[in-house]
């Protein structure tokens, strides 16, 4: 009959420990990772609110610099038009800033409508595959361990004790009578 040769029970109990941990740190990397993802739809939102009102300010600053430069470029006492040099830089900076309004807005409605969500959806497949082994297998996988430990504390409960070789008997010599 063969014997099992237990190296160290501690070492599967230090397994189970560090397993035990990177379970734990795994379900609070899902967690934080779902809030870093509810924060980001909500940031969405506010930029898109944000650059919203930026835009209807920057169109109306548009409306005020070509009010500017009609009242510029209308002929003095003389007859003569002004420089309006300073006026048509001032519309066109208006203008581009509008323009940057439209682009951030056009850029956060597809990442808002189309490339995050896409995104997320991909992860959360992926994610619900971990979630679903930290919550049904990885229980059953510390049992199996914790049972294992505990055959083998048993099974070295049950191992005979090394003892010294017993003395060898020396037969007596037979007298006679």
């Amino acid at each position: 009959m063969t014997q099992a040769r237990v190296q160290s029970i501690e070492a599967l109990r230090d397994f189970r420990n560090v397993l035990t941990q990177c379970g734990e740190d795994w379900q609070d990397a899902l967690a934080a990772v779902e809030a870093v993802i509810r924060r980001t739809f909500d940031w969405l939102n506010d930029q898109l609110k944000w650059w919203q009102r930026e835009l209807r300010e920057r169109e109306e600053e548009v409306v005020q610099r070509k009010a500017e430069l009609f009242r510029k470029q209308m002929p003095n006492a003389l007859g003569h038009i002004p420089d309006c040099t300073v006026e048509i830089k001032a519309l066109n900076r208006a203008k581009q800033a509008v323009e940057e309004a439209e682009e951030k807005i056009k850029t956060i409605r597809r990442w808002g409508g189309h490339l995050w969500p896409h995104a997320v959806t991909e992860y959360e497949g992926t994610a619900r595959v971990l979630a679903n082994m930290l919550t049904d297998e990885f229980p059953k996988t510390l049992a199996l361990l914790d049972r294992m430990i505990a055959a083998l504390d048993a099974y070295v409960g049950l191992a005979p004790v090394a003892s010294a070789p017993a003395e060898a008997e020396v037969p007596k010599e037979k007298t006679a009578p």
